[in-house]
């Protein structure tokens, strides 16, 4: 496992093909979410157009256990207009003006270390979350037997959680 340093970053604002929903835990939104976005969008002849992201809106995101689940929105960049169907809806996720971002690489079982470094980070350098936060897959893991490989140590993913000063 390796994490690059925190840094502060603008992030502007993007057009995604998005597919929300509630999943018992944020593994369960590559069934759920992720396999149904990608079988419209391959439909519709649309290819994303940068690496795809998890939005997570529980406050946080995957850092905490969250009682009614995870409230959490697969979300591909496109630059097509398609029309909205079966639940995804096209829209714009907003610019962030101070976004916090770290870049993890490994296993996915230990993108938690990732987390618990950037909630901690957050605390100690006198910064507050103030939104949705984004899990950008810049290398997704390898499949294993038609499911994601959870060990796969070639996984890159890009932490990103708006913060203000507290």
């Amino acid at each position: 496992m390796s994490n690059s340093p925190v840094v502060i970053k603008s992030v502007p604002a993007i057009k995604v093909a998005g597919l929300r929903g509630t999943v018992p835990s944020p593994p369960d939104q590559h069934k759920a979410l992720w396999s149904k976005l990608m079988t419209q969008l391959e439909q519709q002849h649309v290819t994303p157009s940068a690496p795809p992201l998890s939005v997570y809106y529980n406050q946080d995101g995957p850092s905490k256990q969250w009682d009614g689940g995870w409230d959490i929105e697969a979300a591909a960049p496109v630059t097509s207009n398609l029309p909205s169907s079966n639940g995804i809806q096209v829209h714009e996720l907003p610019a962030v003006p101070t976004m916090a971002s770290l870049t993890y690489k490994g296993p996915w079982t230990g993108v938690k270390g990732a987390y618990d470094a950037m909630g901690q980070w957050i605390a100690g350098n006198g910064y507050r979350v103030t939104g949705p936060t984004r899990e950008i897959n810049l290398r997704m893991a390898a499949m294993k037997d038609g499911e994601m490989d959870q060990n796969d140590p070639q996984t890159v993913t890009e932490l990103q959680f708006p913060v203000a000063r507290a």
